[in-house]
């Protein structure tokens, strides 16, 4: 999630919900992150501050990378876990998920956020899709919150 208001619209909501991104602090919400990462290892992982395709050109081509504390993460190339919660328009989750699932392990989750979500629809109609079309290969999926969880049981396609 790069937290700009420009990719933070939601050109599927109604303009009114659209508008609101302009009254969003970015950096708070950023720092905010950071604070929610301290009890899991906050050393431990990496964020990029990029829309979903740049971020992943970057994470496909570095092998480790410096971010915002310093610390250096070696990519493997592969993903434990991966939270999706960028742009909610349905053809950017999908982007999103086409994108980043290939990189998943066994055993591994995707949460994708806002699958219950009053605003809209689109992580809710690609978390379906992904159940309905890589069933076998999902070990569990629950509903927490307003996230859907998915554990591949083999690599996602």
């Amino acid at each position: 999630d790069p937290w700009r208001a420009d990719n933070a619209v939601q050109r599927r909501s109604p303009q009114a919900l659209q508008t609101l991104v302009d009254e969003w602090d970015f950096e708070v919400m950023r720092e905010g992150f950071f604070v929610n990462m301290v009890p899991l290892r906050a050393d431990d992982h990496s964020h990029l501050r990029l829309p979903s395709e740049e971020a992943f050109t970057v994470y496909a081509q570095d092998s480790a990378r410096t971010y915002s504390a310093s610390s250096k993460v070696a990519y493997s190339g592969q993903i434990a876990a991966i939270h999706i919660d960028g742009n909610h328009d349905h053809d950017l989750v999908g982007k999103d998920c086409r994108l980043w699932l290939g990189r998943m392990l066994p055993g591994s989750w995707l949460i994708l956020d806002d699958y219950i979500w009053a605003h809209g629809d689109g992580p809710y109609r690609v978390g379906n899709d992904l159940l309905r079309e890589q069933g076998k290969r999902i070990a569990r999926a629950f509903v927490c919150g307003k996230a859907l969880f998915v554990q591949w049981q083999h690599e996602p396609r």
